[in-house]
Formats: structure tokens, sequence, C-alpha cells
């Protein structure tokens, strides 16, 4: 899967599109870890690191 950019604002934007990326990655079949970051230089919203994918890796279709 290529790479996504996403402008949030929010945490709640940041998890809306991480889930829309992951249920993409899943349609593909292909095991895969996934994951989030802010951006060098940008600050993160309130919450966004204690978000799924935001700390860490997450599995998708492993």
């Amino acid at each position: 899967m290529p790479r996504r950019e996403v402008e949030i604002k929010r945490a709640a934007d940041a998890a809306a599109a991480f889930k829309t990326y992951c249920a993409d990655v899943a349609a593909t079949g292909k095991p895969a870890a996934v994951s989030m970051r802010i951006a060098r230089g940008d600050r993160s919203p309130p919450g966004f690191k204690a978000l799924k994918g935001a700390s860490n890796f997450h599995g998708v279709n492993v």
C-alpha cells in the first residue's frame, strides 16, 4: 500500500482516517503492519498519542 497523508485537526479525525486506511489495507488480503505519525514540526492534537497505531504498529490480516 502506498503512503497516505491526511490533514487532521482533532484526534477523532486521525482515528477515522486510520480506520479507513486499515480497511483499505485489509481489502488487499495481504498481511501488513500499519501505523500513523505526526509530520515533523507539527504538534499532535490532544489524545492522539493514545490512539491505536499512533504509539505502535497495528497488525492487519495477521
